[in-house]
């Protein structure tokens, strides 16, 4: 049998952090976890991957974060293959998986690998017997599934180190008073690679690693490397809602802001719209600045990265109704603490001995050379 008191331990541990969202907004706080009807059994000693050709297996899921982790594993020579897994949340399966292998393809990546996940709960029981128990909303359990994916794959072709693309931007929580556990992302911070990397190696497989690529650095780091492959950056995409992009949610705003903050004017040719002007971004400037009750409930920076990309923005004279909506709200502002605490390569990250002085040396690189270009261009930026 497989169910042994370890995994009823991680399943626990996972449950109660990555779905702390779920819990608060569905004032859950008296709920435990999940119970088991299986008794536990003793389990059995991991197995082995026997390597292949290609040690790094890279999840893609089409956005600039995958891009640039491919972008880093290429510019270090590390061979890698790649893959990604479709959601039926997200729409049609074929759509997802090409968006993902058209970003894979501009990198190096050796093989793209292609998940179907297909669920039935949308149409199943469990939304009646959700709504006699007032749960207002669902969240879908994506990379705790996502990595045993992976697993499968890992051992079918002999990858031995699984790598995402997650940031460093990701460790900070919602900041809820009274709930400071809360964190929409805390599926991509160190702290959940740690703790799933540890249970693989000890109860499943000994010899494979997870890593993320991105994690010694903040969002304006990994959009210092955007404006170094602009020309594939309008591959990628970054809604929830309606992918590839609905240009009316929070997300698609904080990351067309900072787009449009880092790439310059080149940003609006990509995706053919006036990112400052347009009437479907506008509305989320206040609790991206942190006026809202809470930081929202999606993957973006924390209030004092939105701070910095209006910031840039405002150092290069641009103009649009975003920058007068900012400029209301703006206060005293300390550009350079933001340029030096955000635009930096963390040493403190979970790399692979194997790779970790090619990566760090190539991001460090990276990240002071194109922020000199970006702070030095006089008048209006149009990346590099």
């Amino acid at each position: 049998g497989y169910v042994t008191d370890e995994l009823k331990q991680f399943v626990l541990y996972i449950f109660l952090n990555a779905k702390s969202e779920w819990i608060y907004v569905n004032n859950a706080g008296a709920y435990k976890g999940p119970n088991w009807i299986d008794d536990s059994n003793e389990g059995q000693e991991p197995i082995l991957i026997e390597p292949g050709a290609v040690s790094d297996l890279v999840f893609s899921g089409g956005g600039k974060d995958s891009l640039i982790a491919m972008k880093i594993l290429d510019q270090c020579r590390i061979p890698f293959a790649t893959i990604s897994v479709s959601e039926d949340l997200y729409g049609r399966s074929d759509q997802q998986h090409d968006r993902s292998v058209r970003v894979a393809s501009c990198t190096g990546s050796t093989e793209n690998h292609k998940v179907y996940s297909t669920g039935t709960w949308v149409n199943s029981p469990r939304l009646k017997t959700a709504n006699r128990e007032n749960v207002r909303t669902f969240i879908p359990i994506e990379y705790e599934v996502y990595f045993f994916f992976g697993i499968i794959q890992c051992l079918s072709e002999g990858y031995q180190q699984l790598a995402v693309g997650f940031e460093r931007s990701a460790e900070e929580g919602n900041l809820i008073d009274g709930f400071e556990g809360v964190n929409h992302q805390w599926d991509k911070t160190e702290t959940f690679i740690s703790v799933i990397r540890d249970y693989i190696r000890r109860e499943l497989v000994g010899n494979l690693d997870l890593y993320s690529v991105l994690g010694n650095l903040y969002d304006p780091g990994i959009f210092l490397h955007c404006r170094k492959y602009a020309g594939n950056v309008a591959l990628t995409h970054s809604c929830n809602v309606a992918k590839p992009w609905c240009f009316r949610c929070v997300k698609c705003a904080y990351t067309l802001f900072s787009m449009a903050a880092y790439l310059g004017d080149q940003a609006n040719d990509f995706w053919g719209i006036d990112i400052l002007n347009h009437p479907g971004l506008l509305p989320h400037i206040s609790d991206l600045l942190g006026e809202g009750n809470q930081k929202p409930f999606e993957c973006i920076g924390s209030k004092e990265e939105v701070i910095l990309l209006f910031e840039l923005l405002r150092r290069r004279e641009a103009a649009g109704k975003a920058m007068e909506i900012y400029s209301e709200k703006r206060g005293d502002i300390d550009f350079d603490y933001l340029a030096d605490r955000y635009m930096h390569v963390y040493p403190d990250s979970y790399l692979p001995a194997l790779h970790q002085e090619k990566i760090m040396r190539e991001m460090t690189s990276t990240v002071a050379q194109q922020r000199a270009l970006l702070l030095n261009t006089p008048g209006v930026d149009r990346g590099h």
